[in-house]
C-alpha cells in the first residue's frame, strides 16, 4: 500500500525513548504469553509483567498530570479516555472490597489501555524515526515468532487456551501503517496465519473486518488514479496469497475454525449467550445505585467464578462499573471514530490503519474482554497513542487547525 507517508515533510531528530518503550511493550508481550501458556497455574499477582502494566500506567499517569515538564493536549478520544480512567478509580475505590496487595493493584490497573495510550502518545509525540519503526518491526517479529511457536504447540498438545494470538492481531495495524507495497504482505500473512491456527472466531471475524475497511479507506485517501489502481492490485495479490497460504495452513494442521463457526447456533458462541442473558438479567435485578456505580473491580466473577469473563467489554463495564462509565466508554469509541473521519477526510496516512485498528477492537470488545482487562489490548493501546501523535504531528506540519472554525485544506 502507498501511504503517502513520505509525501509528509521531517525534521531530523532522535527518539531513543520511544525504540525502549518498543522493546518494553515487546518484553510484557513474550512475559505474558509465556506465563499463559506454560505458568497459567500460577494464581499470584507477582510477575514482570505486572511491574511492566504498572510502569506503563504511571508514565502515563505522569505525562497526563504534566509532572514531565511539558502539558500534553490529548486529541478528543485521549480526553474521553481519561475520564473514562478517572471515574473507573474513583467508582471502583468506593466499591473495593478490601486493601489488600492483590486489590490495590487491581485499583492502580483498572485503566490500564487509556495511560498507556497516553505514554505511548506523550513519547511519541517528540517525533518518529526510521530508527524507531525498525525497532518496532523487530520487537513484531519477535513477537509473531513467538505466537507461531505457541500455536504449533498448541495444534500438537491440544491445548484450550489460544487466545495469545491476539497479542499479535492487535500489532497488525502497525504494519498496515508502516509498510506499503510488496512489503505488507509478510506481516499480514504472519498475523493471518497465527490467528488461524488459534481458532479463534472472534480473532477471525476482527482480522477480515479490519483488512476489508483497510482496503476500502485506502483506496479512498488515494490522492491519484495511479496511487488508486496500485493499491487495487496489490489487494489482489494479497487476497490470493492469503487464499492459498491458510489453506494450507488449515489443511496442514487440521484446523477446525470452519467448523466452529457452523456451530455457533448449537454453542452460543462458547456459551457467551448464557452468560450474556444472566449477566443481563443480574444488570436488571440490581438496586438502582449499582445500576449507576456499579459492584466494583471484577464482581462479575461474583456471579460465574474466579475465572470466568463476561466476555463482552461493555456489558462487563456496566455491570462493574454502572451505566454512567459504560456511556462514558462508549464515547470513547465515538470520538475515536469521528477522529477517523477527520483523518479520511485529510488524507492522512495513517487513517486506514487507524480504521482497521477501530474494528479489530470494536470486535474484540463485543467478544471478549478486552479494554477492561491488561493483556491483549496493549498493543494496539500502543498503536493509538503512536497513531494518535502522528496524527498531531499531521496537522502542524500541513498546518491545519484540529479546532472548531476554519480548517485549511491540504
Amino acid at each position: 500500500m502507498i501511504n503517502n507517508y513520505n509525501n509528509v515533510k521531517q525534521k531530523p531528530l532522535k527518539n531513543t525513548a520511544l525504540s525502549f518503550y518498543f522493546i518494553l511493550m515487546c518484553a510484557y508481550i513474550i512475559l505474558k504469553a509465556y506465563r499463559n501458556s506454560f505458568d497459567s497455574a500460577n494464581e499470584s499477582q507477582g510477575g514482570i509483567w505486572n511491574i511492566l502494566n504498572a510502569l506503563f500506567v504511571f508514565i502515563g499517569f505522569l505525562y497526563c498530570t504534566g509532572l514531565l515538564k511539558k502539558k500534553y493536549k490529548f486529541p478528543e478520544p485521549i480526553r474521553t479516555g481519561l475520564v473514562y480512567g478517572i471515574l473507573v478509580w474513583i467508582f471502583a475505590l468506593f466499591t473495593l472490597p478490601d486493601f489488600t496487595v492483590s486489590s490495590i493493584f487491581s485499583l492502580i490497573v483498572a485503566p490500564y489501555f487509556i495511560f498507556t495510550v497516553c505514554a505511548y502518545f506523550s513519547i511519541a509525540s517528540k517525533g518518529i524515526t526510521q530508527a524507531n519503526k525498525r525497532m518496532f518491526f523487530i520487537c513484531f517479529y519477535i513477537i509473531a515468532a513467538f505466537s507461531l511457536y505457541l500455536m504449533l504447540l498448541r495444534s500438537q498438545e491440544n491445548l484450550d487456551n489460544q487466545s495469545d494470538a491476539y497479542f499479535l492481531l492487535c500489532l497488525l495495524p502497525f504494519a498496515l501503517m508502516w509498510k506499503e507495497g510488496r512489503k505488507i504482505i509478510l506481516p499480514i500473512c504472519a498475523v493471518c496465519v497465527v490467528v488461524i491456527m488459534s481458532s479463534k472466531r472472534a480473532g477471525a471475524l476482527a482480522i477480515i473486518a479490519a483488512l476489508f475497511i483497510f482496503f476500502i479507506v485506502d483506496f479512498i485517501i488515494g490522492k491519484t488514479n495511479i496511487e488508486t489502481f496500485k493499491k487495487i492490485g496489490w489487494f489482489l495479490v494479497i487476497a490470493i496469497l492469503l487464499y492459498f497460504v491458510l489453506s494450507f495452513v488449515i489443511n496442514r494442521f487440521d484446523i477446525n475454525i470452519i467448523e466452529r463457526f457452523k456451530t455457533l447456533a448449537t454453542d452460543g458462541g462458547s456459551s457467551r449467550d448464557k452468560i450474556y442473558k444472566g449477566v443481563w438479567e443480574a444488570f436488571k435485578a440490581a438496586p438502582f445505585w449499582n445500576k449507576l456505580t456499579g459492584y466494583g473491580i471484577s464482581a462479575i466473577t461474583r456471579i460465574y467464578g474466579r475465572h470466568t469473563s463476561c466476555h463482552d467489554d461493555f456489558l462487563e463495564i456496566l455491570y462493574d462499573y454502572g451505566f454512567v462509565i459504560c456511556i462514558v466508554f462508549i464515547l470513547f469509541y465515538i470520538k475515536s471514530f469521528l477522529v477517523c473521519l477527520e483523518m479520511i477526510r485529510y488524507k492522512f496516512y495513517g487513517a486506514s490503519a487507524y480504521a482497521a485498528s477501530l474494528c479489530i477492537s470494536l470486535v474484540m470488545s463485543l467478544f471478549s474482554n478486552y479494554a477492561i482487562t491488561m493483556t491483549h489490548i496493549t498493543g494496539m493501546a500502543v498503536f493509538w497513542g503512536v497513531v494518535l501523535a502522528e496524527w498531531k504531528i499531521f496537522l502542524i506540519e500541513n498546518n491545519i487547525k484540529n479546532k472548531k472554525g476554519v480548517r485549511k485544506p491540504i
